[in-house]
């Protein structure tokens, strides 16, 4: 597993410097960020896992920090839309870590893993999931009506239905295996929202070039 670790941190580092030379300086910080993020997840005096601080760590770099980051490498310029584009991203992903933290909480808790699924509590924990994952949704409405998305945005509506499904299942189960599934189709939401996303601003752009 560390030599898994190890070779796939390396292949990123070496990737991120091939795309340095093709960018700018901007990538390079971003590159560092995220190099720090996965160091000191679990690792350092103060892992931020065992910390409460998984669930914001992943929402930033792999939500605004990691569409900026895309955006960079083929605008070559800062802008803030795509760090605005990819909050309702980093719920998502934020998401899919706390729900496997509500599942461990007892774990956690007896081998003192500070997660905030721990510091918090089951009952304040599960209201957090619901607050992740409905804010997936409200960023959405939000940034349409900000006027950054189009309104074809919208078509993130979709998987609603699997989201409301997998918050009953996170604030009424106790039972691992319902939790450990819970955990599985939470990933496989935040696949689905990013697509429906995706095509929606696509969709938006088209007939906006359409109608000009």
């Amino acid at each position: 597993m560390l030599i898994g670790a190890v070779v796939t941190l390396l292949s990123g580092v070496l990737i991120g410097l091939y795309l340095l030379t093709q960018s700018g300086a901007l990538l390079f910080w971003i590159g560092l960020g995220g190099v720090l993020v996965v160091i000191t997840y679990t690792a350092g005096p103060f892992p931020l896992a065992y910390n409460g601080l998984g669930e914001t760590a992943v929402f930033i770099f792999m939500g605004p920090v990691m569409v900026l980051g895309a955006y960079y490498v083929m605008a070559r310029e800062f802008a803030w839309t795509p760090v605005l584009a990819g909050i309702p991203i980093g719920f998502m992903v934020a998401a899919i870590l706390h729900a496997n933290n509500i599942r461990d909480l007892d774990a956690d808790r007896a081998v003192n893993k500070r997660t905030l699924a721990v510091l918090l509590g089951l009952r304040a924990a599960r209201i957090e999931y619901v607050v992740l994952v409905g804010g997936a949704y409200v960023a959405v409405a939000g940034l349409i009506l900000a006027g950054i998305m189009p309104i074809t945005a919208l078509l993130v509506v979709i998987t609603l239905p699997e989201a409301y499904r997998l918050i009953r299942i996170i604030t009424t189960s106790t039972e691992t295996p319902l939790l450990h599934q819970a955990q599985g189709r939470t990933a496989k939401l935040h696949g689905q929202f990013g697509l429906w996303l995706v095509v929606g601003w696509l969709v938006g752009l088209a007939l906006s070039a359409i109608i000009r």
